[in-house]
């Protein structure tokens, strides 16, 4: 949140990545009627509000990209 300067939500449900896979799957296969059904199951457990001024955010941003430049020129 303090990076993107926005709030980030936190589900309930922490393997989302995981149970969203399979709600596409069982949604082709129609078991699943739509999406709605499944937007309605998901439910916040936090959220996460930027806390850094915009200065620290940059510093911090800049860090961040420079981490990942180094890290996919290896």
């Amino acid at each position: 949140a303090d990076i993107l300067d926005a709030p980030v939500d936190r589900p309930r449900l922490l393997e989302t990545t995981a149970v969203g896979a399979a709600y596409l799957a069982g949604l082709h296969q129609g078991i699943f009627p739509g999406p709605e059904e499944f937007a309605q199951s998901w439910k916040r457990d936090r959220r996460f509000t930027p806390a850094f001024d915009e200065e620290l955010r940059i510093r911090k941003y800049n860090g961040w990209k420079d981490a990942v430049r180094r890290t996919l020129s290896r």
